[in-house]
Order: C-alpha cells, then sequence, then structure tokens
C-alpha cells in the first residue's frame, strides 16, 4: 500500500513538472519575459537618420543604467577585500595545519628508514 502511494506522488510530481514546462508561463530569475523592465539597457535604432534627439535621451538613459550598475559593484568591493583577507588567513591556517601533520608523521615514522630484513635476495 505505501509503495503504491509514492509511485501515485511521484507521478503527480513528474506529471505537474511536465506541465510547468509545457504550459506554464516561463520564468527567468523571478522576472516574467513579458514584462520590459524600465531601468533596462535599450538598444539603439540607428536606421533612422531623423532621430538624433531621440538617441541622444535614450543615449542618457543608458548612461543612467550603467552608473547604477558600476555603483552596485563599487558596493561590493570591501566585501571582496574582506573575502580576501579571510582567504589569506585561511591559507595560513591551512599550511599551519599541514606542517602539524608533517611534524607528527615524523614523530610516528621517525627520520630513518626503516630496516627490513624480511626481503632478501634470492641465492642464484
Amino acid at each position: 500500500m505505501l509503495i503504491t502511494v509514492l509511485i501515485v506522488i511521484f507521478f503527480l510530481i513528474i506529471v505537474y513538472q511536465l506541465y510547468l514546462y509545457l504550459i506554464g508561463e516561463t520564468i527567468i530569475e523571478g522576472m516574467s519575459l513579458d514584462k520590459v523592465d524600465d531601468g533596462s539597457f535599450q538598444p539603439y535604432n540607428t536606421n533612422d537618420p531623423n532621430n538624433a534627439m531621440i538617441l541622444a535621451q535614450q543615449n542618457a538613459g543608458n548612461i543612467q543604467v550603467m552608473e547604477k550598475q558600476i555603483n552596485n559593484l563599487s558596493s561590493l568591493t570591501s566585501e571582496i577585500q574582506d573575502m580576501s583577507a579571510n582567504l589569506v588567513i585561511l591559507n595560513q591556517q591551512v599550511g599551519a595545519i599541514i606542517q602539524q601533520q608533517s611534524a607528527a608523521a615524523q614523530q610516528i615514522a621517525g627520520n630513518k628508514p626503516l630496516d627490513i630484513t624480511s626481503t632478501q635476495k634470492a641465492a642464484s
């Protein structure tokens, strides 16, 4: 009975995923493809020679969009520096662990190679 219920549940999950893939609304990163964000980069229409003012306004809008993107990147600078410092500390800690493991291995094995007496050349 339990196996039958599990089979039915898995079958329903597969059917639901197929429904979302075939019929459901396409969503990329939480945004619908039907909506255009006003704050996004707009491509230029250079085919019409009479739209110089429109191109200038569009250029100003695109510059503002790029400025927002650069400001978002510049706010990440402090986070990147923190991660870099953490990486240096982590590298030092891993080096210290490797040295401790090496010292422990030398204490166990010693500095001299072991004498192996059980393997001798066969007399020819």
